[in-house]
């Protein structure tokens, strides 16, 4: 077997599938960080999250510098939120929930341009605390794109 396979363990966190350890590779795709990982068969129950809001994060930690953030409510699977960097500008984003898979639109918070991009949760840690920071971020997100993803 190649190094480059990944070793992935999956929990039962809250009802939720996440990912224990894992080791993927960072592929750059419209200047966001995607996470790659060679296949894997996993037999699982369909995954899915209810209404709620929602932080997941390339590491298990909070605020850990130069890592990927993102927080982002959950409503009749369509979501709302923002991908962050701690200490840096945020981009917000609206797209719809289906199984594992948030596909977005992710506005640029300098030119308001708008990209299309998909993420698995399946990559990234699922953390429980919303911090007040991750808060006022989704709060602000929430108030200028809710119109546009809840309707």
């Amino acid at each position: 077997m190649q190094s480059s396979l990944l070793l992935l363990c999956l929990g039962l966190s809250g009802g939720l599938l996440t990912p224990v350890l894992a080791q993927p590779e960072v592929h750059q795709r419209s200047g966001y960080k995607a996470l790659k990982s060679d296949p894997v068969a996993i037999s699982s129950p369909r995954f899915s999250l209810s209404e709620g809001t929602y932080l997941y994060a390339q590491v298990q930690q909070p605020d850990q510098i130069q890592q990927e953030y993102f927080v982002f409510q959950v409503r009749q699977n369509r979501v709302v939120g923002a991908f962050y960097m701690p200490f840096s500008s945020y981009d917000c984003f609206y797209g719809t929930l289906d199984g594992n898979v948030i596909d977005l639109i992710i506005i640029g918070s300098y030119d308001r341009q708008q990209y299309s991009h998909s993420v698995s949760l399946r990559d990234y840690f699922s953390l429980k605390d919303l911090s007040d920071t991750d808060q006022a971020i989704l709060d602000a997100c929430r108030a200028d794109h809710s119109k546009t993803a809840f309707e």
